[in-house]
């Protein structure tokens, strides 16, 4: 295929992101989240398992749709879009604001070492010394989903620092640091024995993440 046939083929087709394509995600998640939480609270192993391997896609969708919000895909209004990427920031633990800034930022140097921040990690290893090597190499292999926590201290420790210096204005920062807490307190609450009760999907989702989203940044 050459340029032109490329072009012919992409003006025949709608890149545009459908509203009713967003409405329709939003109600199937919350009625998986309704079952999940109703799972919980039915107090048998078989139930409480399903409950967490339920809750560990839906983050992990969440996320993913997050990730979509950042790029302008869910809505072709920019306001509605940034709206879901609160919404499933929140259901990804992630502050949307926050984790749109840097990921776009990524976009921008993608591959720089020293402007890229995914690439941090990869120009700082050479420099660390064989202890420092040593554990993120353990937990790499043995695909405990440490990056995948840090990811969560990182982009938290960014909007903290936000907060501080009293760069969190405007509604859409607030809720986007608002939400990933809202959800974490509403998790607490459906569980049998607070947030512990659904730490194994917490679990799962991260390593989710680590195990699918990770690798192809690191190559």
């Amino acid at each position: 295929m050459n340029r032109t046939d490329y072009l012919i083929i992409r003006s025949e087709l709608s890149f545009e992101p459908k509203s009713t394509g967003l409405i329709t995600r939003v109600c199937q998640d919350l009625f998986l989240l309704i079952l999940a939480a109703r799972l919980v609270s039915v107090g048998n192993y078989m139930s409480y398992a399903f409950s967490q391997i339920l809750f560990a896609a839906i983050f992990f969708r969440a996320f993913s749709m997050m990730h979509d919000a950042v790029h302008g895909a869910l809505h072709a209004n920019k306001k509605w879009n940034n709206w879901a990427g609160i919404f499933y920031g929140g259901l990804s633990f992630l502050p949307f604001s926050t984790w749109k800034g840097m990921h776009l930022e990524h976009h921008r140097w993608a591959g720089n070492p020293e402007r890229d921040p995914v690439m941090k990690i990869v120009k700082e290893f050479p420099s660390m010394n064989s202890w420092q090597k040593g554990w993120r190499e353990f937990f790499w292999k043995t695909w405990v989903p440490t990056l995948a926590f840090l990811q969560q201290v990182v982009f938290w420790s960014v909007s903290v620092s936000y907060v501080v210096r009293g760069k969190v204005k405007g509604v859409e920062m607030i809720l986007s640091v608002a939400a990933p807490m809202v959800f974490l307190a509403w998790l607490g609450w459906v569980g049998r024995g607070g947030i512990f009760s659904n730490l194994p999907a917490i679990l799962i989702y991260l390593f989710l993440v680590e195990a699918i989203n990770f690798p192809h940044h690191l190559r």
